[in-house]
């Protein structure tokens, strides 16, 4: 049994669908197996987060879906959305996070530099704030009325 859709062109052979069918039955073997794993994983995960009181946590990047990709996000985006959620990140960190995105990966393949220039750039707007060696964003808070050197200098015309 072939269709055909033009003159030579079959669209699919007994041969095709049997190996299909082949195919949906491992898959949906290895998708039971792969749902009887993960509970027993996040149990795994969550004794962990209980016994370390979430300091062993803090180190590991934990990203539900790393590619929200529709393609308008650019790399000083994805990094902030990154360092979200995060108290700070090193750059290793945050370029493994950027590379599971292929894109990006493609990017900092063909220019690895590129990075720390987008980092610096970020840095001068004040997008991200440097803590030691690692990177995080700037908090966002007024100065404090009892510290003058954190208030603004005020700027007298003449």
């Amino acid at each position: 049994m072939t269709k055909h859709l033009g003159k030579d062109t079959p669209i699919a052979t007994i041969g095709d669908v049997e190996r299909w069918q082949i195919e949906l039955t491992e898959k949906r073997k290895l998708r039971n197996t792969l749902d009887s794993e993960i509970p027993l994983l996040e149990k795994k995960i969550e004794a962990a987060r209980f016994l370390s009181d979430g300091a062993l946590l803090d180190r590991v990047i934990i990203s539900e879906s790393p590619e929200p990709d529709d393609g308008n996000e650019n790399m000083g985006e994805a990094a902030i959305r990154i360092l979200q959620g995060h108290r700070a990140l090193s750059h290793q960190e945050i370029i493994t996070e950027l590379r599971k995105i292929d894109r990006f990966q493609a990017m900092l393949d063909k220019n690895p530099g590129y990075y720390y220039t987008m980092i610096s750039r970020l840095t001068k707007r004040g997008d991200v704030a440097k803590r030691r060696k690692k990177l995080c964003l700037p908090k966002n808070e007024a100065p404090s009325e009892g510290n003058p050197e954190s208030a603004p200098k005020a700027t007298v015309e003449r």
